[in-house]
């Protein structure tokens, strides 16, 4: 079983945590736009972007990086990353776009995106 996360907060652009008994911390030059401690002892974190550059991506318990999701919409459609949520115990990341809102199935332990669809 991975080293579970306790304490777990945000302010601004810096995340931290405890992990195995020792505090953790990441500090980003963005600000993080969403954070959610993860089934598998990780931590899925969304920063700000401009431009329609903002990023996703999952770090392990001790703040080491585990992936770095890709989004799966052309940069043209204006699609970002918004956040993360569990349904029925499956990682979800919802991407808004001036379209609409859509959601993809994540695979925690690689990033990978699949099945997008349309939030409603």
């Amino acid at each position: 079983m991975p080293d579970a996360i306790t304490g777990f907060k945000w302010s601004g652009p810096v995340l931290s945590w405890q992990a195995a008994g020792a505090p953790q911390h990441l500090e980003f030059q963005r600000e993080v736009k969403h954070a959610l401690t993860l089934h598998s002892a990780g931590i899925a974190v969304v920063l700000e972007g401009t431009n329609w550059d903002d990023h996703a991506l999952i770090f392990n318990a001790d703040g080491s990086t585990r992936a770095e999701l890709k989004n799966p919409f052309p940069p043209e459609e204006g699609t970002v990353f918004y956040y993360f949520l569990y349904e029925r115990e499956h990682l979800i990341v919802v991407l808004a776009s001036n379209r609409g809102d859509f959601k993809c199935d994540v695979n925690e332990a690689t990033g990978v995106l699949s099945e997008p669809r349309d939030t409603r």
